[in-house]
């Protein structure tokens, strides 16, 4: 579950301030955690201790299982007596709970999902004949129809996991034991069997954290005698400790849904702790497993940060009083009489998601919590905090007004490219005190080329020309071109090229009101190119030349008369050198390779009136593709079962193919058999054909179907001798990609990348990237050095999840290679669940009498019923740049294909807000998807 919203903030340099007030489709209140919890109760009473904060927390969680199970502590179990004590005493409590909070669980649902599981131990008691209740209902509970992950809390052995696991590798197919780990987490206290080493070593995909720093984080026995155990039924069935105190808390409180953290995003950090990026190998289990898991050696798992239960402690106060104020709640039916937490509001935001901030290096961002509010009109105290351990930026920052409602954060101009998390931790005057907290994460370094408003609509003006935006775009892909001896240096807000004779470096200004006098290190008398559609307050002169279509060229700046100048919205080119001569060759390429295109808001999308965007995107969409007709599973041939998503996304995307030039449709190694045809995609033009006369009434531009025919190419797959293996890890990429392995495919790729067209290639890869990594090991093998980053410097390739061994070589072998890679946030066209995407929608507005086209439209994924797109995203990414919400080239910014955050030190985007970056768009995307199927039908 990813919870992020991210908030597009106007940038500037050097002590510029910033408001960070401007939200792109906010999300409502975020959904609850899905949790299965896995206890070895009578071994130690934490656990007692444990469920009991749990249960009377339970408003906050979807518990989906309670489940009695064994560990080294207590090697068998056979029944759930001591669960269903304390979920009795739960049940006397409940209706006093509820006076307090909305959300509680009923008795008769905790005692539903309360069973025993795996009855033995460890990996004795998995495999063949082993299921379980346990276990069955972790399978259950992953295979719900909901996207949102299910986190196992191991608080005994993980046994339960690893049989839930075992059956569905027994039972079905890669893909669908793909799908079923990719769902599932693991929260593993301790190490308390074999069967997590099992799990981490054999299935290294699944998210499993082995906590170890879960001791010394509670309170003292007194504060608990005092404020816990004497209060009620579930006071009293509190034990008092043997060892240490609720060791096994932490699994439920790293998922507690605070606002501190995003579970999914490990190393953030939260009242379960905070834990590392990198796995770590052999973390050792407990002494009572007495290394029984060597032979599994090695395997990796993510720990604890150095920090320990440190990570846990700093929010002492906070989750301390959580549970008292609960406690307070079970023994008191006047909601007067108990203390309920604020709700903390940040620039306008009242969920409790991570927020996003992009804000440049010296800039100041201003953070409000105006409109927190307390429900007992309590007073509210203010307190905003650096947090240093997640961020990225390790030196120090200044937050003004950290204990008042309004702040601002002063970025260090040292801190381009790095993250920087800031902590909203709001208490009441209560008693006692109750916290709220939200977190902010500033990204710094990544400029935004457009801004959006509230409801998510891009600003537009009737009228206006987007210039400075696809001239920054087109500029870092121009020059390599037209000038083989430069160098480009993307340094993430700004660019900067190195010629024979010239330095040119530019960066777009997107601050209200920018003005030349704000652009920092401008000097007297230097020559200047601004983007800019023609103004009358920017007169002509001997130093002043406007090109048409481009933007004006400064030969000499005259602070006098220049500096109020406006240039919001605009790239401003400086220069080291005599850049005459470039100049006018840039305003002139740039002018010739553009077509003007006038956009005005419409009520929920922008429409060009012109017969073309301002710069026509080139595409390749690489697929593992399936017939018409395919099916997941069943007993038919395995090259007729695949994910069908694909074929969801080509239906779409053929009806977005009027507006990009379209250079490739390739069909790679897909189905179930993992083999290549492109009849497969040939046999969807010729549907496309069929409603091609009607598309043409609405624009013109759509292409022929011949056009598509001609550039449909067949990559490699087993039907070709070629022996691909499905998914990470599974072979080395020199099995599939190398010399003499070449194919049409990939072949076309090079030959789209070298045609004399300054404009990049975007490739969108929906199954594995083999053809794009064959293309670039032929030229890698055959090129000079030169010649092979020129060529990578004209691709920029979209991947969805890792599909094959080639994954990985792109990744690790081209740091400057452009690559969004999209593990989980393609999970935001999964549908379903809502009426803009469920089966019904689909039925209505594509499935049924909408043409031979749309008739194809299969009525699920291998992830959801509805709308199922997992590929969509690759060419979604650059429709929404199409209606100039987002600059395809900085990923970074809110797009109908995700939010991204780059990797320092490479050209890699990687997950950044997650699925939700995609679905808050879904009504916009879904009704012009509804308007273009129906003209299918004609005009």
């Amino acid at each position: 579950m990813s919870r992020a919203i991210v908030f597009p903030v106007l940038l500037s340099c050097l002590a510029a301030e910033v408001a960070a007030t401007q939200a792109v489709g906010l999300k409502p209140e975020a959904s609850k955690p899905r949790i299965v919890v896995t206890t070895d109760l009578g071994a130690d009473p934490d656990d007692e201790q444990s469920l009991v904060r749990l249960l009377v927390s339970a408003n906050e969680f979807d518990i989906e299982g309670l489940v009695v199970s064994t560990g080294c502590w207590k090697k068998s179990q056979s029944n759930t007596r001591m669960l269903d004590k304390i979920v009795a005493a739960y049940g006397k409590v409940l209706p006093n709970l509820q006076v307090h909070a909305k959300g509680f669980p009923s008795l008769e649902y905790l005692k539903s999902i309360s069973v025993v599981g795996q009855t033995g131990y460890g990996m004795d008691d998995v495999g063949d004949g082993k299921d379980t209740k346990g276990s069955d209902l972790i399978i259950a509970s992953v295979d719900k129809d909901d996207t949102r992950p299910v986190w196992v809390g191991c608080w005994g052995g993980a046994n339960n996991v690893a049989q839930a696991i075992w059956k569905v590798q027994k039972t079905r197919s890669e893909a669908e034991l793909k799908k079923f780990l990719a769902k599932l987490r693991v929260f593993d206290i301790l190490g308390q069997d074999d069967a997590g080493a099992w799990i981490a070593k054999n299935f290294p995909d699944v998210l499993y954290i082995r906590a170890t720093g879960v001791y010394g984080w509670a309170p003292s026995d007194e504060y608990l005698d005092e404020h816990i155990q004497s209060h009620g039924p579930l006071g009293a069935v509190y034990p008092d400790r043997k060892w240490a105190t609720e060791g096994d808390t932490p699994a439920f409180m790293h998922v507690y849904p605070n606002g501190l953290n995003d579970p999914d995003k490990i190393d953030q950090g939260g009242w379960g702790g905070r834990f590392g990026l990198t796995k770590k190998t052999g973390i050792k289990s407990m002494s009572g497993v007495k290394g029984e898991e060597r032979k599994f050696d090695p395997y990796d798992m993510y720990g604890n940060t150095s920090e320990g239960a440190g990570a846990i402690k700093r929010w002492k106060t906070g989750y301390n009083n959580n549970f008292q104020a609960r406690m307070d709640w079970s023994i008191t039916d006047e909601y007067s009489k108990a203390n309920h937490h604020p709700i903390a509001v940040v620039n306008g935001d009242k969920t409790r998601d991570v927020l996003e901030v992009r804000a440049s290096a010296g800039s100041t961002v201003k953070l409000s919590a105006a409109g927190s509010s307390d429900p007992d009109d309590d007073s509210l105290s203010y307190s905003w905090k650096f947090y240093k351990e997640p961020s990225s930026y390790d030196g120090n920052v200044s937050i003004k007004g950290d204990s008042s409602a309004e702040a601002e954060v002063s970025i260090p101009a040292n801190a381009a490219d790095q993250d920087i998390h800031v902590i909203l931790e709001l208490h009441d005057d209560g008693l006692p005190n109750l916290y709220a907290y939200r977190r902010v994460v500033v990204s710094v370094g990544a400029l935004q080329a457009n801004k959006a408003d509230k409801a998510g609509v891009p600003r537009a003006v009737e009228g206006e020309e987007s210039v400075g935006q696809s001239f920054n775009t087109w500029l870092k892909s121009y020059i390599p071109t037209k000038y083989a001896d430069a160098k480009i240096d993307d340094h993430g807000g700004w660019t900067q090229a190195h010629l024979s004779n010239l330095i040119a470096s530019w960066a777009p200004w997107n601050e209200s009101g920018m003005t030349l006098k704000g652009v920092h290190d401008i000097e007297e008398g230097e020559a200047l190119f601004v983007s800019k559609a023609k103004n009358s307050d920017w007169p002509e002169s001997n130093s002043v030349t406007y090109w048409e279509g481009a933007g004006y060229y400064i030969s000499s700046y005259q602070a006098e008369s220049m500096a109020d100048w406006n240039v919001e919205g605009s790239t401003v080119v400086q220069f080291d050198g005599d850049p005459k001569q470039f100049a006018s060759e840039v305003a002139k390429a740039f002018s010739a390779s553009r077509q003007s295109s006038v956009y005005r808001a419409d009520a929920t999308l922008l429409v060009s009136t012109a017969t073309a965007a301002p710069e026509r995107l080139r595409v390749i969409m690489t697929s593992d593709f399936p017939p018409i007709g395919v099916v997941k599973s069943g007993n038919v041939p395995n090259n007729q079962k695949s994910d069908p998503d694909d074929m969801q996304s080509m239906v779409r995307f053929l009806l977005y193919s009027n507006e990009f030039d379209v250079e490739g449709l390739i069909a790679s190694a897909g189905t179930f058999a993992m083999e290549a045809h492109k009849k497969n995609i040939l046999d969807v033009i010729d549907r496309y054909e069929m409603v091609y006369d009607n598309l043409k009434k609405h624009d013109a531009n759509y292409p022929t179907p011949d056009a598509l025919r001609a550039v449909t190419f067949e990559g490699k797959g087993n039907n070709h001798g070629l022996k691909i293996k499905w998914g990470r890890g599974k072979q080395p990429y020199t099995d599939i990609v190398g010399e003499g392995l070449d194919s049409e495919a990939s072949r076309a790729i090079i030959a789209a990348a070298d045609k004399p067209d300054p404009r990049p290639i975007w490739i969108g890869v929906w199954g594995g990237p083999r053809e794009v990594a064959q293309a670039i090991w032929d030229v890698k093998n055959t090129r000079s050095e030169a010649e092979l980053k020129a060529f990578i410097s004209k691709l920029r390739v979209f991947l969805i999840a890792y599909q094959d061994a080639s994954h990985g070589w792109l990744m690790e072998e081209f740091p400057d290679l452009f690559i969004i890679d999209s593990r989980k946030t393609y999970q935001g066209m999964f549908g379903g669940r809502d009426a803009l995407s469920d089966l019904a929608w689909v039925n209505k507005h594509v499935r049924n009498d909408h043409g031979p086209l749309a008739e194809i439209y299969p009525h699920e994924g291998m992830g959801c019923t509805g709308v199922c797109e997992g590929d969509s995203p690759t060419f979604m990414y650059l429709v929404s740049a199409n209606r100039g919400i987002n600059d395809p080239e900085d990923p970074t910014q809110p797009s109908w294909g995700g939010q991204y955050r780059r990797k320092p030190n490479t050209s890699h985007y990687v997950d950044g807000p997650g699925g939700s970056s995609i679905a808050k768009w879904r009504e916009q995307y879904q009704r012009e998807f509804a308007v273009r199927v129906d003209w299918c039908l004609g005009p």
